[in-house]
């Protein structure tokens, strides 16, 4: 997942509630990539998926610097 040796270390020794948080964001991410991968948008839990939704329609209009 890209995550660095100190990071990786630092994050198990924090309180359970901050391990709970960052397995709830890498499940996020990964069901987002999932979803994007099968071509597949179900896949992405609800709130990524409404997020990626919202993102998609500001690059459509162009309302983002895709750095073009």
């Amino acid at each position: 997942m890209g995550v660095s040796l100190r990071d990786y270390t630092a994050l198990e020794s924090s309180p359970s509630d901050s391990i709970r948080r960052s397995h709830v964001l890498a499940a996020s991410v990964l069901s987002l990539e999932q979803a994007i991968a099968r071509q597949d948008i179900s896949l992405a839990r609800p709130r990524i998926r409404e997020l990626a939704l919202q993102y998609a329609t500001l690059v459509n209009t162009g309302a983002v610097d895709m750095g073009d």
